[in-house]
């Protein structure tokens, strides 16, 4: 009986939580704006971004898809005057002293296609590697 009330629960907290995330409302229709971006991107269920890994793989960007450690949430991004979606991703990049730097980039996405990769470098992580 304790486990069935359990579970009950966990049912009904988990739909109350995701009820108002997958309504469809006259308020879940995107701005005017962003219709010019196209369809938001979404993210699969190994969580990564389809349209990126495209992109990756066919060689638009240096970024290596096993150096990926994590992708940031859509948003809209005007960029040289056009609006896209931006996807913030972080990688590790390997430095010519056998060290690491951790990159943040943003994929700028549009009509289901990455149209440009922006990047910008943080302050070097320290490495595991031991200096000799």
């Amino acid at each position: 009986m304790k486990t069935t009330i359990a579970l009950l629960s966990l049912v009904v907290a988990t739909c109350s939580f995701a009820g108002s995330e997958n309504a469809l409302t006259a308020s879940s229709a995107p701005p005017p704006d962003l219709v010019h971006a196209g369809a938001k991107p979404i993210r699969s269920f190994l969580g990564g971004y389809p349209v990126l890994t495209r992109s990756i793989r066919n060689g638009h960007t240096s970024i290596d898809l096993d150096s990926i450690r994590s992708y940031g949430n859509p948003t809209p991004e005007i960029f040289q005057g056009q609006i896209y979606w931006s996807v913030p991703v972080t990688y590790t990049r390997r430095t010519h002293l056998n060290g690491y730097h951790v990159v943040d980039a943003r994929a700028l996405v549009k009509d289901d296609q990455v149209i440009h990769w922006l990047y910008s470098a943080k302050d070097p992580t320290r490495s595991s590697v031991p200096v000799n």
